[in-house]
């Protein structure tokens, strides 16, 4: 870590804040000139897909890509492992050496599925002429997890520039899907609804909750700023979240089968149900 590097991690927390907050604002400009750039000059697939099956199927294909980011994760830790006294996890004493990737490599599942979610809404939404948002999105995620694992080992503080540039896009995402549930398919009772109405309550949860304690507190620094304990009740709230999400699901789509065409209402329902809930869970911890 460099002189500068450590001076960041052991600046005051409003000088911490207003570094993250800088960079957070040059990520949100990046993507945009990045996405405009990338819509120009990148074609539409040919031949055309018309059907949505078929714009489902291409958003599937890329997010061979996009899962390269946690594979960069893996990687690290196990070459991390290999070299080092961490070999031996239970009794090797060096754990601290993980530290770093370990935090990577989870923060970029939950960015994974975050990001995959909002691919497979957004292809079932887009005209055959603009599928080229698709790949594009995927080189964007898989390049902003890479500056944000550099941006870590360099030091915690760094991790701002990725950690946006990899949240902007798919947020945008949603809130594009969520306009476009409420515009086009308020009544109606597609399958990609119960995606987009739940996954993009987990992101709302994320955003405010996680991310917000870290801005707000010393925990803005993960590694040095000694308050990962405000993170408690979040990062439980998140691990009980990603379970009841799948049964959440799993539910609409069972009753999918069953349910007659003038009761298909039960599924939105379903859907505003567990939002509510969770939302509830939430503010009561």
């Amino acid at each position: 870590m460099s002189a500068a590097d450590d001076k960041n991690s052991t600046a005051p927390y409003p000088e911490r804040q207003k570094y993250v907050t800088s960079r957070i604002w040059w990520a949100r400009l990046t993507v945009i000139v990045t996405f405009c750039l990338g819509y120009y000059f990148i074609s539409p697939p040919s031949p055309r897909l018309e059907t949505a099956v078929d714009r489902l199927v291409y958003a599937l294909k890329w997010q061979t890509i996009s899962i390269f980011a946690i594979f960069i994760g893996i990687r690290k830790i196990g070459n991390t492992r290999f070299s080092t006294a961490a070999i031996d996890p239970v009794y090797g004493n060096a754990e601290h050496l993980l530290e770093v990737p370990k935090r990577y490599l989870q923060n970029t599942m939950e960015q994974f599925i975050l990001h995959f979610v909002a691919q497979l809404v957004l292809s079932t939404y887009l005209s055959p002429e603009s599928m080229q948002v698709v790949p594009l999105l995927a080189l964007m995620f898989l390049s902003a997890r890479i500056i944000f694992f550099i941006g870590y080992q360099k030091s915690p503080m760094h991790r701002a520039f990725g950690f946006a540039l990899t949240m902007v896009p798919t947020l945008f995402t949603y809130m594009y899907c969520l306009f476009c549930l409420i515009y086009y398919d308020l009544k109606c009772n597609q399958l990609y609804e119960v995606f987009c109405v739940t996954k993009s309550g987990a992101a709302v949860d994320r955003l405010v909750y996680g991310h917000n304690t870290r801005w707000s507190t010393a925990a803005i620094d993960p590694v040095y700023g000694n308050a990962e304990h405000k993170l408690e009740v979040p990062k439980k709230y998140l691990a009980e979240c990603n379970g009841t999400i799948h049964s959440s699901f799993y539910g609409p789509v069972s009753a999918d089968k069953y349910l007659s065409p003038e009761s298909m209402q039960v599924i939105p329902l379903l859907v505003l149900m567990f939002l509510s809930a969770r939302i509830i869970f939430l503010s009561a911890t």
